[in-house]
């Protein structure tokens, strides 16, 4: 039933008291076609009423917005913390008066009174714009890629590295990850040429169709994956939901099948089969701190500097050893320290918590500049330094990085002449208990140490570079010293990643490292 049209929020004289009466009938959805024609011809007569009459339809469909937001929002708390309740899974459907007024425009034909609704909108409102939400260190071929992060409809684009996740205005989600060759149509369509999509699809993006060769997959309220690899064959995975298989296009295809979620087809030839749900294999929005990280990964292992990288996977097969994964550096050889969980559930990590818990590595070097960088979780410093990599004894040109008590990062290059440091700084904060990246930059050019914590210069100091520094044999979390006169350095916390280069890496490319790697 349309508000009233007296009062304060309201004001009006009465003057369509029987429109207002045959519209509430045509709401109610009981009107009979003779009221309707009667309805259309008093709109069709006035100008004033047809005005009248779209202003009650708008109030309208802003109270069945409201009350289908209340509704979608009752559903996600009554769910819990299911799949389906994480993205606002499809609310059911108004049912009686709440929405029998969108049957009202197909029962009024009076096209004067659209015609006075479409020029009395605003039409400089911008066009809904389709870009991108998160790039996952994506790379396009030249001359079809977005426009900044705009990606205009119409185009064709093709992936060739990485991965890019689309914000669509309608409430989808679509995730592309390469190589992949594709056309946003428009807000509510795309086409996959070829490759691999997913997409979560939100109440108000029901309706959203990926098209490939072999016709038009048809999403019903879901989340589900989309695999081109010609334009014979392709397979379609629902993790939650239902989508529509149409032979064709939507709108003059038939629908061949539908299928739920848990269940996955591959579409071949026009052929249907069965095939096990495969969600793995598709990247998880929840998962972007894991995948940025990987896709990052990937690169720095094609760094022609790279000397060494650890991720912290164990291996069954040998569980003492720190597996080396560049192929560039020695593995690592584990004693005491045990396996424990990293920055994310499913990521490595190693705990110290014992007296001489350790990693023992041979680290030729043969630069005179090095990047150094760590993730770290600090429970305590139960020493004056606490060891993050520190080479054994303190011979010249040695390099220590360390933590101090009030959670200051340390460190210091040895120099050859005097037997002396030639510097160690303090500053930095590393705070106890959560994950924190720290980095150490040793450029011999400029004759500077610089040591970054969570991405931010936390220090700088002067050194004498003295040719290749002397970073091997070296100890993560334990200092092998020199004689017992020394007090211990033994680290107590987890690692779960260990990079060194053979070059300074500037402030951006820190930051960069930081950022792909640090947990959501």
């Amino acid at each position: 039933m349309p508000p009233p049209t007296t009062g304060p929020d309201c004001p009006g004289d009465g003057r369509f008291a029987s429109v207002e009466a045959l519209l509430a009938t045509a709401i109610d959805g009981e009107t009979s076609p003779a009221e309707l024609r009667e309805l259309n011809e008093a709109l069709r007569a006035s100008p004033a009423a047809r005005q009248h009459v779209l202003r009650l339809l708008h109030q309208e469909a802003l109270m069945e917005f409201e009350l289908r937001t209340d509704e979608t929002a009752q559903q996600v708390v009554q769910v819990g913390p299911a799949r389906a309740a994480t993205y606002g899974r499809r609310a059911p459907r108004a049912s009686g008066g709440n929405a029998a007024w969108i049957s009202v425009a197909a029962g009024i034909v009076f096209l004067a009174a659209f015609a006075v609704l479409m020029t009395t909108v605003r039409t400089d409102k911008p066009a809904p714009v389709v870009r991108m939400a998160v790039d996952l260190y994506s790379q396009f071929a030249e001359g079809y890629g977005p426009v900044e992060d705009v990606f205009p409809t119409g185009g064709e684009y093709r992936l060739t590295e990485g991965a890019v996740v689309l914000d669509i205005p309608r409430g989808v989600d679509l995730t592309v990850e390469a190589p992949a060759t594709f056309v946003i149509d428009s807000i509510s369509r795309m086409t996959l040429e070829s490759g691999r999509v997913s997409a979560r699809v939100s109440y108000w993006g029901v309706g959203f169709v990926v098209s490939t060769a072999q016709g038009d997959i048809v999403d019903l309220g879901t989340e589900f994956g989309v695999v081109v690899e010609s334009d014979k064959q392709s397979e379609i995975h629902v993790f939650d939901g239902e989508v529509e298989l149409h032979a064709g296009e939507r709108d003059e295809g038939e629908v061949l099948k539908n299928i739920t979620g848990g269940s996955a087809v591959a579409w071949e030839d026009g052929e249907i089969r069965d095939l096990p749900c495969d969600a793995g294999a598709f990247i998880d929005l929840r998962d972007l701190g894991p995948v940025r990280w990987e896709l990052y990964t990937q690169r720095l292992l094609r760094d022609p500097d790279l000397a060494c990288h650890y991720a912290f996977a164990p291996d069954a097969d040998h569980p003492a050893r720190l597996t080396e994964g560049s192929g560039r550096g020695g593995h690592g050889r584990i004693a005491g320290a045990a396996w424990d969980t990293g920055r994310w559930q499913d990521k490595g990590a190693l705990r110290f918590a014992n007296l001489d818990d350790r990693v023992g590595f041979d680290l030729p070097f043969d630069s005179a500049s090095a990047t150094l960088a760590f993730w770290v979780n600090v429970d305590r410093v139960e020493y004056p330094i606490a060891t993050i990599l520190n080479t054994d004894g303190w011979r010249g040109r040695a390099h220590h990085f360390q933590v101090l008590p009030n959670g200051a990062v340390a460190g210091a290059v040895r120099s050859l002449t005097d037997g002396g440091e030639t510097s160690t700084s303090r500053g930095g904060l590393v705070r106890m208990g959560v994950w924190t990246h720290l980095a150490a930059v040793i450029d011999s050019r400029r004759g500077k140490m610089i040591y970054y914590v969570n991405g931010e210069r936390a220090l700088v100091a002067g050194y004498r570079p003295e040719g290749a520094l002397e970073l091997g044999p070296a100890h993560l979390g334990y200092w092998n010293k020199p004689d017992d006169n020394e007090p211990r350095r033994d680290f107590r916390g987890r690692i779960d990643e260990m990079v060194v280069l053979r070059r300074p890496m500037n402030p951006a490319e820190i930051k960069e490292m930081y950022q792909a790697g640090k947990p959501f």
